[in-house]
């Protein structure tokens, strides 16, 4: 049997504005980098969700930049909450 691909686009219509976190947000965007000290601005994001899940606690905002695409296997995480920005 062949691999099949699959490439599923979520849309992300709620905006940060409109979302109340008792945590911290965490800003994910393609040019962004995965480590240390990135993540928790606009100027400074990761650049993976996964990695963002990583980093994520239950209360905590997971942001996307809008525009961006990413391939990646993902699964959101209980008591996170995701939205976009930019």
């Amino acid at each position: 049997m062949a691999n099949t691909q699959i490439i599923l686009t979520v849309l992300v219509e709620k905006d940060i504005t409109t979302i109340k976190s008792s945590g911290k947000y965490i800003y994910v965007a393609t040019g962004g980098t995965d480590g240390k000290g990135y993540g928790h601005s606009t100027q400074k994001p990761v650049a993976t969700i996964a990695y963002a899940n990583l980093l994520a606690k239950s209360g905590d905002v997971v942001v996307l930049k809008r525009g961006n695409m990413w391939r990646e296997n993902v699964v959101g995480k209980e008591g996170v909450s995701y939205g976009a920005y930019g």
